[in-house]
């Protein structure tokens, strides 16, 4: 690396738990300049100061050290130097079981319209993601269950969209079978490093389903979620969570078929029954102390229409396998899961 200029992008927390220093140190990295700036949900002003930095130092590698946000926030800026004509890689060394090390998407929040900006650019996915159990084990627990939940949600759903690719199935299938007994297992063992690597490696693949559907989403989850992260500040594992039984009997409905997927994900035996998909879901959230109604996030009642009013001009619901056609359809969702 000796003629590559480097930006690490990190949270204030990694950098207080020293884990830049110990990159500096076990990579031998040498000088590189520092953004400790990145903030939740990547919104656009912190999303630029990095890039506006990465400009600055010249940098042509940016190593993202952190959780979700991080991650994003460090394609984000990639995809941004790349769009004014810069090449760049970047490379990942995630904290949390987040979905987001394998994407080549960045979802940027703007602050001021409080929506979510979609970048995407194929040549921004990383070049590299180290999983370190040291690294790993320096999130806070609650924090690594709730992104492990968001990536057990995710590849739950993705089992519901028809004629998925088989690659795109397997991933999915391994990602949910994986997560189902590790969030139950993290209960008693949350400081245990392996399982923790386990729980990253299981997100890494719920990621790389996700990104090999091109023209279509996992479905309306993901949409719901989104504004209960943008709107009320709820972290995407437990914003899924309370959405997941509602969720999946509204993609079911045209997709009854796809029942089995999710048993056979699960490890469900004996005869199929209409909704016991769903409910297994639900227990497996339930016995990891997820919240799996949305009365649980001390989210009112009045405040549903607003919600899905707002989520039907997102990506996830225009190009979903069973899209809303208004927002009566969401809302409908969001009252069983209240």
């Amino acid at each position: 690396m000796q003629d590559t200029r480097i930006l690490v992008i990190a949270d204030p927390f990694c950098v207080r738990a020293g884990l830049v220093e110990r990159l500096r140190s076990e990579a031998g990295l040498g000088d590189f300049a520092l953004f400790s700036g990145v903030e939740p949900e990547s919104p656009q002003p912190s999303v630029e100061a990095a890039r506006d930095l990465a400009l600055e130092s010249s940098s042509d590698l940016l190593i993202g050290v952190g959780g979700g946000s991080t991650i994003v926030t460090t394609r984000a800026v990639a995809i941004l130097l790349r769009k004014a004509g810069r090449e760049v890689r970047n490379l990942l060394v995630p904290t949390t079981p987040v979905t987001a090390m394998s994407r080549s998407g960045a979802a940027v929040l703007d602050p001021v319209r409080q929506v979510r900006t979609e970048h995407y650019d194929p040549a921004a996915r990383a070049a590299a993601v180290i999983l370190d159990s040291a690294a790993l084990e320096t999130a806070p627990n609650e924090l690594f269950r709730n992104a492990a939940a968001a990536a057990f949600c995710s590849a739950v759903e993705l089992l519901t969209v028809p004629a998925l690719h088989p690659l795109a199935f397997a991933d999915a299938t391994a990602s949910a079978t994986m997560l189902s007994s590790a969030l139950t297992d993290f209960v008693g063992r949350p400081d245990d490093g392996d399982l923790r690597l386990l729980m990253a490696s299981a997100a890494f693949l719920s990621g790389r389903a996700a990104d090999s559907m091109p023209g279509v989403s996992p479905g309306i989850i993901l949409a719901l979620a989104h504004q209960l992260q943008v709107l009320h500040r709820i972290d995407q594992g437990r914003a899924m969570s309370s959405l997941m039984v509602a969720g999946l009997r509204y993609n079911l409905v045209a997709l009854e078929d796809l029942e089995a997927r999710i048993q056979g994900a699960l490890g469900a035996n004996g005869p199929l029954a209409r909704g016991s998909g769903p409910d297994l879901v639900r227990d497996v959230l339930a016995r990891a102390g997820m919240p799996v109604r949305l009365r649980d996030l001390s989210i009112e009642r009045a405040q549903l229409r607003a919600i899905a009013e707002n989520s039907m001009t997102g990506f996830f619901a225009t190009h979903a396998a069973r899209p809303p056609t208004r927002p009566e359809d969401l809302l409908e969702v969001l009252e069983a899961a209240w």
